[in-house]
């Protein structure tokens, strides 16, 4: 385990294990993910996998910081937004951090699309104090006011 880690602040000389870690960037658009010119020392903290046997392609000490921090928290609440929950491997990760879901708010194409996430999060053994499935797809969620609301709940727009 790396103390100190902190995934929002990488070191510029960051080594990568390739054992643990390999990533071809498929386009130009990796530069947008990771927020900006090459010279800003980001990248995305979570690689998810295709497929419910896929892997999860990211480095031994972001899987260690986020059940870490996802632990430590006690209680979370989790925005899902068109994930499938299929991802077996991503499921786990976030059970093994064991927290209290407080509030779960599912977004995909549809309530039938999102219901079947939920279920997928409850068979997983994750299950959320308040859960919502959205009526609609993303463009409806945030173009009605179900980020605004979300956004109001936390304290205004985010900095």
């Amino acid at each position: 385990m790396v103390e100190g880690f902190n995934p929002f602040m990488p070191p510029a000389n960051l080594a990568w294990d390739p054992s643990t870690f390999a990533c071809v960037a498929p386009n130009a658009t990796l530069d947008v993910i990771r927020g900006g010119p090459a010279h800003i020392a980001r990248y995305p903290a979570l690689a998810l996998p295709e497929g419910p046997d896929d892997r999860i392609v990211m480095p031994r000490e972001h899987t260690e910081c986020f059940v870490r921090r996802v632990h430590a928290a006690g209680t979370v609440d989790v925005l899902v937004i068109g994930y499938s929950g299929l991802d077996r491997e991503v499921l786990g990760l976030l059970r093994h951090a064991d927290p209290k879901v407080r509030r779960m708010t599912i977004v995909d194409r549809n309530l039938n699309a999102a219901e079947e996430v939920m279920q997928r999060f409850h068979d997983a053994d994750i299950d959320a104090v308040w859960p919502y499935a959205f009526d609609g797809d993303f463009a409806s969620w945030t173009d009605g006011d179900g980020l605004n609301k979300l956004v109001d709940e936390y304290g205004g727009p985010y900095r």
